[in-house]
């Protein structure tokens, strides 16, 4: 009986893809009509994703897409000095590859860190006196560094430089009583070590207030080399000495440590930050680690104007490998520090306390290899301002500014082409993690550095609850805001392309509806499938099961005229779960798929409907929020709720496959 009822809930999913197939054939009238409007055809050459290249490799941003196939676009769907737009900045690659293709670029984003290390990529700098303020700021910082990075060789008793400290969490085990080092334990699971006198099984986790001590070093003599030591009696005084000096560090340079406290947001949440006693921006950092960035900061500020912008990126690419998130993996890096990572806060139980004049050094050379591989556009063209950017003045080829798209300061139909990456859902929550470079920037009121950021409008969906929490319809009608302003500035006929790329069916439905709620119409051919670089297959976001690793890209178009079919019959959503079962059913005929290769082929498979349905059935945002919220409680693709998936298909650890029905 069981067997037979979901027979019957696949041939009712059947019944539905049936349905969907004659609205596709009855929208392609319209879609040919949509093509005659559109500028040029869609780009469909699949291409070889590149690894990043230099100029964005100074400064860590988020999922930024590849910069070939971003060149790509640009090359097929503009012109030499026609105005590009992206309304969702980020890490700046659409206006690089714009410029670099003497295309004129304006970019908005609501994160400062995005405009800061977008305009840093953008500026022409002199690379060699660049390169002379780097010697003189690691000049003026080497006393300090001395000071705080020093200890004795082993062999030979010279003095000897750190470049690393290993701190390690101290635990009480709650059945012997038993102080023990985490670093000396054996890990039994998550969260969970084994202690080292009675083996009973001990929970700790880092907190604000947990006891942590001194237990290895990586010191670096003149004379013998580099050796792993363990803290001479004088190395435990020095940081004793540290540790109590703490709250005198902090009051005597309360105008230079980022105080700020963490907002209550996703990121806090997900990490519990607040529980565990982390409340302020300067508790990411040890007192070692406070007193050698405030003293880098003051020798990087008596530098030329001219080049502050750029030590300044250094400085805050530097952060991510000095903080108490650093720690070590041998096997993968060495004795070279593994840096935080950026995309949570996650607080190891042993950490390392990384040289700061080491590693602003080695920051120093991405940005030299940055600069040379793009030191402003190759025409010779600069900064304007928008309107000079807009208006093709002289020498102005591009603009970056801190603001949401969700009002654009330009004319209607002056833009020729709109590209961009929009926000992922709730993959990456852009202002939560960059609060960290950002507060330690110097206060800029015009780019909002400096400051905890500004999030009201950033589109994303928040996994957890707090007050302000956006959902996924907050998302899809900020989404609409930004594309309606697309629309409103785009000429006529031309197109706006994006990349997407989600595992969740809430986040492309919030995404279509958007597009589609703002006036734009999908050409035909107009979704296509890109694949993702190689090396970066095993990031946090690709590793989870199912992630499609890789982007779709969109071409839609601002029609010449208003769209005035009438809406198609039968209103069926491609995203009912029997339509989505008999769909995955279909999919696997031909034999098992791994979950990546299914979720690529469902989601290039079921867009296009779903495109079509929304065109033709959704007409209010009643209806829209109404959709989005049935499908926001799918949770069929959720690794967490796979057995879900498993009572209609099989799984065998790598593969899907289709189930064989007994008659």
């Amino acid at each position: 009986m069981r067997d037979r009822r979901r027979r019957v809930s696949f041939e009712r999913g059947t019944e539905v893809l049936d349905s969907l197939a004659h609205m596709h054939t009855a929208a392609e009238a319209s879609d040919e009509a949509a093509t005659s409007r559109c500028a040029v055809q869609p780009l469909t050459q699949t291409l070889t994703a590149k690894a990043h290249r230099p100029v964005y490799r100074m400064h860590r941003y988020f999922a930024r897409r590849p910069h070939n196939l971003f060149s790509a676009l640009v090359e097929h769907y503009s012109r030499p000095n026609q105005l590009v737009l992206d309304p969702f900045m980020g890490g700046g690659v659409t206006l690089v590859e714009a410029t670099q293709l003497a295309r004129r670029a304006i970019g908005f984003d609501t994160s400062p860190i995005a405009t800061f290390v977008t305009r840093t990529e953008l500026a022409r700098i002199p690379i060699e006196e660049f390169r002379s303020s780097v010697s003189r700021v690691l000049k003026r910082f080497h006393g300090e560094a001395r000071y705080l990075y020093t200890s004795e060789c082993r062999t030979c008793a010279l003095t000897a430089s750190v470049k690393w400290y290993e701190h390690s969490l101290e635990v009480d085990c709650a059945t012997c009583g038993a102080q023990f080092l985490i670093s000396e334990a054996s890990k039994l699971g998550p969260g969970a070590w084994e202690c080292i006198r009675c083996h009973a099984r001990v929970r700790a986790a880092p907190s604000a207030s947990a006891r942590t001590s001194l237990v290895r070093m990586l010191i670096e003599c003149d004379v013998c080399g580099p050796s792993l030591v363990h803290p001479s009696h004088l190395d435990l005084l020095r940081q004793t000495a540290l540790d109590h000096s703490r709250d005198g560090v902090l009051a005597a340079n309360a105008a230079s440590i980022p105080m700020n406290a963490i907002p209550d947001n996703n990121m806090q949440r997900e990490s519990a930050l607040h529980k565990k006693g982390f409340t302020a921006f300067h508790q990411f950092f040890t007192t070692r680690q406070l007193i050698a960035l405030v003293a880098l900061r003051d020798a990087i500020s008596t530098e030329d104007p001219r080049l502050q912008d750029h030590l300044l990126l250094t400085f805050s690419s530097t952060l991510r490998f000095a903080n108490r998130m650093v720690t070590r993996n041998p096997s993968w890096r060495g004795d070279r520090p593994l840096e935080w990572v950026g995309t949570g806060f996650w607080l190891p139980t042993v950490f390392l306390d990384a040289n700061l004049e080491t590693e602003f050094a080695r920051r120093a050379e991405a940005v030299f290899k940055g600069k040379a591989d793009f030191n402003g556009p190759p025409d010779g063209r600069g900064e304007g301002s928008i309107s000079e950017v807009t208006d093709g003045a002289p020498g102005a080829a591009w603009s970056a500014q801190t603001r949401s798209s969700t009002s654009i300061p330009l004319p209607d139909d002056t833009v020729d082409l709109i590209l961009t990456d929009p926000p992922y859902g709730s993959y990456v929550h852009y202002a939560d993690m960059s609060n960290f470079w950002n507060v330690w920037l110097p206060y800029d009121r015009e780019l909002k550095t400096g400051i905890v950021i500004d999030d009201r409008e950033e589109a994303v969906v928040a996994r957890k609850q707090f007050p302000g929490a956006k959902g996924p319809d907050d998302y899809r009608r900020l989404l609409q805001m930004v594309f309606s302003e697309c629309h409103r500035v785009l000429k006529p006929g031309h197109c706006m392309v994006l990349t997407f790329n989600n595992r969740e069916p809430r986040a492309w439905v919030a995404l279509v509806l958007a597009a589609v709620r703002a006036g734009f119409r999908v050409i035909p051919d107009g979704v296509t499938f890109q694949p993702g670089v190689a090396n970066y297959r095993h990031t946090a976001r690709t590793r989870r099961l199912g992630s499609v690793h890789g982007d779709f890209v969109f071409t839609f178009v601002k029609s010449l005229e208003a769209d005035t079919e009438e809406p198609f019959e039968p209103r069926l959503s491609p995203l009912a779960e029997p339509a989505i079962l008999a769909r995955l059913e279909s999919l696997l005929l031909n034999g098992p798929l791994t979950p990546e290769s299914l979720m690529n082929r469902f989601y290039s498979s079921v867009v296009p409907d779903l495109i079509d349905f929304i065109t033709s059935s959704i007409s209010s945002d009643e209806e829209a929020g109404s959709l989005l919220s049935a499908v926001d409680k799918l949770a069929l693709f959720d690794s967490v709720h796979r057995d879900r998936l498993e009572k209609f298909l099989d799984y065998d650890g790598t593969h899907w496959s289709a189930r064989t029905w007994s008659r």
